[in-house]
């Protein structure tokens, strides 16, 4: 093998002021991985200083580091718009992503990906390994970003049952997820439907076409903890984040729920139904769907989404029963009528006095 074959390509994207992306590039540079392509992407970072970060890579580089581009885009695009025009400059055999302010474990992970991808079955699209959470040090805090043990489980899954794990949430990290690249690109790359989210769309996507995901269990990624799903309500990029969340759903999982038991069914309706009530109290309309639509959903799967709306109105459902028994007990019917409207009305005016409050 040449040094000019199996190329390690390996993607940073980056936004903003600091230097974090220094421990990333470090991480990368003493990889012990034969050859390796760096493509750092940069997505509109008003002032960034694309010289400086050619010359660390430059200073800091070793033999083993063959091509390295440096992509700084005019404008912000998003997370995914952004990794789609990095992945544009790679030509590696393998590929991997790691957001800049993550970190490799050791020197040796890149390679211990490429072991695995060699010994991979043809089903496996990709393989992953323990990301570590961290504290704004890269100190390991002492516990694994995702459920270690769903994820063993996982690796005697089928391709479908690995997609119905994945519709209650994302329980791959792509920041340690490796893939051969040109299968990864036969999957159309990460979907430009959504901004901000691009691992989800893709494990949903990928296993739900008969591909599934490996895990191997040796350390991968140091972790900060954090990023824009997990970012403060008042943040200019949860609106967009809460959007692309709830497209996710009403694109990726809802129209594929007859591949799930009916229990797990309403359990994934249930929790698109109560992340869509809470996320639209705070912002306002998110969902893709017409009133018709969302009838129809609700109606398919009454008995979940009637649970959402009982467990979030337990006071409004309380004061209804014990005002409707006392005014039914005095012998009015009309008056229990016209108490469930005036309560339902008042309801309605809290409720949207509370959306107005957090919109502003």
């Amino acid at each position: 093998m040449t040094r000019e074959e199996k190329v390690f390509s390996v993607v940073i994207p980056a936004y903003g002021d600091g230097e974090l992306w220094k421990t990333a590039i470090d991480s990368v540079l003493m990889q012990d991985y034969p050859s390796i392509e760096l493509v750092f992407a940069d997505d509109g970072t008003p002032g960034f200083d694309k010289e400086a970060v050619q010359q660390y890579i430059s200073k800091g580089k070793h033999d083993n580091l063959i091509r390295c581009s440096v992509i700084h885009q005019a404008q912000n695009l998003g997370t995914v718009r952004n990794l789609r025009e990095a992945h544009g400059q790679c030509s590696g055999t393998y590929l991997t992503h790691m957001a800049m302010d993550d970190a490799y474990c050791d020197a040796s992970v890149l390679s211990r990906y490429a072991k695995a991808l060699e010994e991979k079955k043809e089903d496996v699209l990709g393989i992953y390994a323990k990301s570590l959470i961290c504290d704004e040090e890269l100190n390991p805090v002492g516990t694994v970003s995702f459920d270690v043990e769903k994820a063993e489980a996982m690796n005697s899954m089928t391709a479908i049952q690995q997609f119905g794990e994945l519709t209650h949430y994302c329980c791959i990290h792509m920041g340690a997820t490796a893939f051969v690249r040109e299968e990864f690109m036969h999957h159309k790359d990460f979907d430009t439907d959504f901004r901000l989210i691009e691992d989800w769309p893709f494990f949903l996507k990928a296993t739900r076409q008969g591909k599934r995901f490996q895990f191997y269990p040796f350390d991968a990624i140091f972790y900060r903890n954090g990023g824009v799903t997990d970012a403060a309500f008042d943040s200019p990029v949860k609106k967009i984040c809460c959007r692309d969340h709830i497209r996710l759903y009403e694109k990726l999982i809802l129209p594929y729920l007859q591949l799930l038991p009916w229990r797990e069914k309403l359990q994934v309706y249930g929790k698109y139904a109560k992340d869509r009530m809470d996320m639209e109290r705070i912002f306002g309309a998110l969902s893709g769907w017409s009133f018709v639509q969302k009838l129809q959903m609700g109606i398919k799967y009454f008995p979940a989404h009637l649970g959402v709306w009982i467990k979030r109105r337990k006071k409004l459902w309380i004061l209804w029963l014990v005002g409707t028994v006392v005014i039914l007990g005095s012998g009015s019917v009309l008056g229990a009528l016209i108490y469930s409207v005036v309560l339902l009305l008042a309801h309605w005016l809290r409720e949207k006095g509370l959306r107005w409050r957090d919109a502003r």
